[in-house]
């Protein structure tokens, strides 16, 4: 497998479980509807730090661990690994 494929493989992880930045829906007490957009609250996959995981697992001949690297964002709090 070359870091091609690890890198097309993460980017459709990515697409999938990435939820930054994606507009949501709320509803109100007052019954209506209002959407938030351009938010920073949601998970990030840290795509190059996930295909270069998998490609030391590789070369190490182990299995890629389970869990995704991801990164989280909430409202006024920096980046952070989460595993």
């Amino acid at each position: 497998m070359d870091e091609a494929q690890v890198q097309s493989y993460v980017e459709n992880l990515a697409g999938k479980y990435n939820t930054i930045y994606v507009p949501r829906s709320f509803q109100t007490t007052g019954g209506g509807v209002i959407e938030v957009s351009n938010n920073e609250y949601g998970y990030r996959i840290d795509q190059s730090g996930e295909v270069q995981q998998i490609l030391t697992d590789l070369k190490r001949a182990e299995k890629p661990l389970p869990v995704s690297l991801f990164m989280r964002r909430l409202v006024c709090h920096e980046m952070e690994p989460m595993i």
